[in-house]
């Protein structure tokens, strides 16, 4: 039998249910296998302060004016203090390779921060941070912070390096200098045995910085029975109570 001819009948091709939800399974899959986003990591909480007080207390927190470089790798960090009225006052923070660090300052209702000073101490990498609060009796405390895989102040036996020092009186003239590796306080004390007339000796204290501890050495004295007047003609850093003036700077 010969085939019959004329135009063939066009075979239409439709798409059955099943493969739509073979496809539809293939692109769910493809969905499923794209990367998802990193979660948002929280930033550390403030020394002392819970999640949410530090988010409110960073936020309105006022910036310490010194550049600074803690962690020494050539750029400035920005650091931050949290103000006394703030749910966790007086706490001063960084960050530092996208991470924060934080640190409590010292009796931080009693301190009003006047000012803070860069220290570059010779031979150390990185940065100190002199904080200077007065003190409404009269007088100013000098606090010194620095980075070490951690922001807080370097103290000497949990005790700050440079001690109080009294303003309304005549009895606590100091000076601090740096040297490599070490801060130097110098102090007039009153000579002993006293004389007729009044007069200073001089000592000196050197403490070693390493990290955030200053270990403290002996204590020497530079000058002996030097007469009021002429203690500033001497040693004019220690009459005027300097911070830091000499070597403490790149």
């Amino acid at each position: 039998m010969e085939p019959r001819s004329g135009p063939s009948r066009p075979i239409r091709m439709t798409r059955t249910p099943m493969l739509a939800l073979a496809a539809a399974g293939m692109l769910l899959a493809g969905c499923g296998q794209q990367p998802s986003a990193p979660p948002t990591q929280a930033p550390e909480a403030l020394a002392g302060c819970t999640q949410t007080q530090s988010k409110t207390a960073a936020r309105h927190a006022r910036e310490v004016p010194a550049e600074v470089d803690l962690d020494g790798d050539g750029s400035p960090d920005k650091v931050l203090i949290t103000r006394a009225d703030a749910a966790c006052p007086g706490v001063l923070f960084t960050t530092v390779k996208d991470r924060r660090y934080s640190a409590k300052v010292r009796d931080p209702a009693g301190l009003g921060l006047t000012s803070a000073t860069r220290v570059s101490l010779p031979g150390r990498e990185g940065d100190l941070l002199a904080l200077r609060a007065e003190h409404p009796r009269g007088g100013f405390q000098v606090q010194v912070y620095a980075f070490d895989d951690a922001l807080g102040e370097v103290t000497a036996d949990g005790q700050p390096v440079v001690p109080f020092v009294a303003t309304d009186t005549t009895d606590s003239y100091l000076s601090v200098t740096c040297a490599d590796g070490e801060l130097v306080v110098r102090q007039a004390v009153a000579h002993e045995p006293p004389g007729i007339v009044f007069a200073w000796d001089v000592e000196e204290t050197r403490y070693a910085v390493d990290g955030l501890r200053a270990t403290r050495g002996a204590t020497t004295e530079v000058a002996d029975n030097v007469l009021d007047e002429q203690l500033g003609k001497e040693f004019p850093d220690v009459k005027h109570r300097r911070m830091f003036a000499k070597g403490c700077s790149a």
